[in-house]
């Protein structure tokens, strides 16, 4: 448990290491032998220190600015992975600019999933999951990396285990408004 005199240290270097990471990973791609590999770093490094961050100072409770944030980075993840779009070449195939692609897509996926379930509650994350494959199953398509097949199974494995071991799924309760 953080302190609350450590929340603005915390958060300071929360910040810190996700611009370090993230965009210093953005930024070293055209410069190194393998920016597939900085490519993921720099996507899924800010992702999980939100996550940790959410964890540590929100205590899974639901907040609207989580979810902005989050929503935030996938803006941030997708401007990447239009710059990576803009560097493959259909004539010479390069297979960690197509790491690096699939990379930002898997990031904007993952930020759009962790807003849903920031704002919705972990009652919605089976549905906010659910309705990620079908964006998976476009991207795909648009982009032809097959990696994002198995992030797509991957993500399709959780939401069935998380329909089959949940024994309370049919009673959720709705709410006044059912949408």
């Amino acid at each position: 448990r953080i302190q609350p005199d450590h929340v603005a240290d915390f958060s300071t270097a929360a910040i810190g290491f996700t611009v370090l990471l993230g965009a210093g990973g953005f930024a070293v791609l055209p410069r190194v032998a393998r920016p597939g590999r900085w490519a993921a770093l720099s996507a899924a490094a800010p992702l999980l220190i939100l996550i940790v961050a959410y964890w540590r100072l929100q205590k899974f409770e639901l907040g609207i600015a989580w979810t902005l944030t989050a929503l935030a980075l996938a803006g941030v993840e997708l401007a990447a992975a239009s710059v990576a779009q803009r560097r493959r070449s259909p004539m010479e195939p390069n297979i960690e600019i197509e790491i690096a692609l699939a990379a930002y897509a898997v990031g904007v996926l993952g930020s759009t999933i962790a807003a849903a379930a920031l704002g919705l509650g972990e009652a919605w994350l089976t549905v906010a999951l659910a309705l990620h494959l079908p964006a998976i199953g476009w991207v795909e398509g648009r982009i032809h990396v097959k990696a994002l097949r198995w992030v797509a199974l991957g993500i399709a494995a959780i939401v069935l285990v998380r329909l089959v071991l949940n024994p309370y799924v049919l009673e959720y309760p709705l709410g006044p408004t059912p949408i």
